[in-house]
């Protein structure tokens, strides 16, 4: 060890804002409010978009002798909240199609894609979306 530290490799801002972004672009009348890269209890405004990373781990088939950190494997769930009375389901499939087509951009798989009950207000609609990649510095990989 030569007094070098690993750099971690964080894709998590640059995932969360791509497909904020994306979403933005095509799902007209939300704002940054809209959204959050935590976990969330409860949320007053809909639709509501959850991006958040779930796991980052060392990629065993990138690493070399170093102690620099070449390659990760990553998840992210992306959680789609509505609340509109007659429309809540169709609009999550639409919000969740528009980040699927923007994970899917950036080299992430889909590993499931699921309604979550709402066992506390059932007038809530959730669909969860989970996506892993492999990623390094520059680049995003498909596992």
């Amino acid at each position: 060890w030569q007094g070098r530290c690993s750099a971690v490799i964080d894709k998590e801002n640059e995932v969360f804002t791509r497909v904020k972004r994306a979403v933005m672009a095509k799902y007209s009348g939300l704002t940054d409010k809209n959204f959050a890269s935590a976990y969330t209890n409860s949320t007053t405004i809909f639709p509501f978009i959850s991006i958040i990373q779930q796991d980052s781990s060392d990629d065993l088939g990138m690493a070399d002798n170093t102690n620099i950190e070449r390659g990760v494997n990553i998840s992210f769930d992306v959680n789609v909240y509505s609340n509109k009375a007659n429309t809540k389901k169709s609009e999550c499939k639409k919000i969740i199609s528009i980040v699927d087509d923007t994970m899917r951009s950036m080299n992430f798989m889909r590993e499931t894609l699921r309604p979550t009950p709402n066992m506390v207000d059932s007038s809530i609609y959730r669909i969860t979306g989970r996506y892993s990649a492999k990623a390094d510095a520059n680049n995003f990989y498909r596992r």
